[in-house]
This record gives C-alpha cells, structure tokens and sequence, in this order.
C-alpha cells in the first residue's frame, strides 16, 4: 500500500463554530479534554474521525455536538475552510459554522472537560500549538461572515 493510499484511509474532520460580539470580535468555541488522553490540556478544535460511509460534514457537525454540544439546529453557514494532511498520519477537513445562539448549547460527551469562547489572540496563546495555523487559517474567513446578534462570552458551563 502507498502512502498516500494510507492516509486517504484516516480521515478527521473537524468544525468550528463562530459568531461576533458587539465589538466585532469574532468569537470560537472550542474543547478542553476531560483528560488528557484525549488530546492534551489545551483548548482545541472539536474533531475526530469519520465513520464508515459518512460525509466529511456529516462527521465535523457530528463531532461538534459530541463535543462541544453544540445542535446543527443552532448552526448556519456550514462551510468547509480547508483539507490538509496532518503530520503525514491523517486528512483533515475543517469547517466553520455561524452560531445563531452562543448561549445555547447542549450536553456534551465524556470526552469534553470544558468548552471556551476564544478570540484569535486567545487561542494563539491558550489554545493547541498544532492548531494555531488552522484556527487562523479559518479565522480568515470567519472575519467576513455575516454578524450576528452581540452576546456576552466567557466558559460555557
């Protein structure tokens, strides 16, 4: 088997989701593992594999209600940003999604430890290392994305 054959194998996929505040920062939800076994001790993007049979999409809006109990329902402007091989071990697809409400948000799955609205600086100084070039990457196109209704941020409980 090839390499690259190998890799197509592995996917990830991933979604953040996004709205702007009153002050025109946009603002990212993302994860912290419950432990860190699941991905380390820093916020990072809700994502993991996709199943057998399953979009792309599908498996980043899956994982974003998994993890971040965030409901397609309050999402809008689904869109994929971005395809990349990770470290030569995985593909990765990351999609973005409006948020119609920030305060809403449900359950999430053991895995998440707790969730965060971050701005781009925050992330860059709180959030994975190895995610720092995606989120920005992703940011880019969140910056010209319609706004929605300002909302306080802060940990979502």
């Amino acid at each position: 088997m090839r390499a690259d054959e190998f890799i197509a194998g592995r996917k990830k996929a991933g979604l953040i989701p996004f709205y702007t505040d009153s002050d025109g920062q946009v603002l990212m939800l993302f994860m912290v593992p419950s432990n860190p076994a699941y991905g380390g001790t820093q916020p990072q993007i809700a994502k993991g594999g996709v199943d057998e049979g399953e979009s792309v999409q599908i498996a980043a809006i899956r994982e974003a209600q998994e993890e971040l109990g965030m409901a397609k329902k309050n999402l809008r402007n689904i869109r994929q940003v971005l395809t990349t091989v990770i470290e030569d071990n995985y593909i990765m697809s990351l999609f973005i999604a409006e948020v119609k409400n920030p305060n809403k948000v449900g359950k999430t799955d053991f895995e998440t430890g707790k969730r965060y609205w971050l701005t781009i600086h925050e992330f860059e100084k709180y959030g994975r290392d190895d995610q720092v070039r995606l989120v920005q990457h992703a940011h880019q196109f969140m910056r010209s994305a319609q706004r929605s209704a300002p909302v306080e941020r802060g940990q979502v409980s």
